[in-house]
């Protein structure tokens, strides 16, 4: 989805939740003016603030990351996802991938490259049972959760509810790859 067909998208998205821009832009942390441009397709937000956006609009990262989803299959419960048309986001040193159709409800199949030295913003989803899970496949990432910092390595994979205060780090000297998911409930 370009600029204007997202921006689309987040208005009625907020206008479902009954949500003003002033609310949205409270619990995400952003001006209103901000997430006008961005309704509007002026502006296009930053990984963090569509992960901050997604969160308080109780809906999927995968729902509103840029769309370049590739043709369904004449199986109506099937898609393929080319790698070519994987939604991006590029932001602030890490790159994340949608690898899971728009079509999978309650899920979400990411893989992240995060660059040396890189952290991802805090964040805290709320306590609605979501879970997400990781494996690093290159690199490595130092994971706080709730305070706690563990070093991960390439082969490792995590686990943790979403209502966990965390983020990550990389470390290390060379790029990290993450494929993780979430698990809404």
């Amino acid at each position: 989805m370009g600029m204007t067909s997202q921006g689309k998208l987040l208005r009625k998205l907020r206008k479902d939740k009954s949500l003003t821009l002033s609310q949205l832009a409270s619990e995400v942390g952003r001006s209103v003016g901000y997430l006008s441009q961005i309704e509007r397709g002026i502006s296009y937000p930053q990984l963090k603030d569509l992960v901050a956006i997604s969160v308080a609009l109780d809906v999927s990262l995968a729902t509103i990351l840029p769309d370049a989803e590739g043709p369904k299959t004449n199986d109506p419960g099937t898609t393929v996802l080319h790698e070519g048309g994987r939604r991006r986001l590029a932001s602030e040193g890490i790159l994340t991938e949608a690898l899971t159709p728009t079509s999978v409800p309650n899920f979400d199949f990411m893989k992240s490259v995060i660059a040396p030295g890189i952290s991802t913003q805090f964040k805290q989803s709320p306590n609605d049972g979501s879970m997400e899970i990781g494996y690093i496949v290159s690199g490595s990432l130092e994971l706080m959760l709730n305070g706690e910092k563990t070093l991960l390595k390439a082969g490792d994979s995590y686990s943790y509810r979403r209502s966990s205060i965390h983020y990550s780090t990389n470390t290390g000297t060379e790029d990290a790859v993450i494929i993780w998911c979430v698990l809404y409930s």
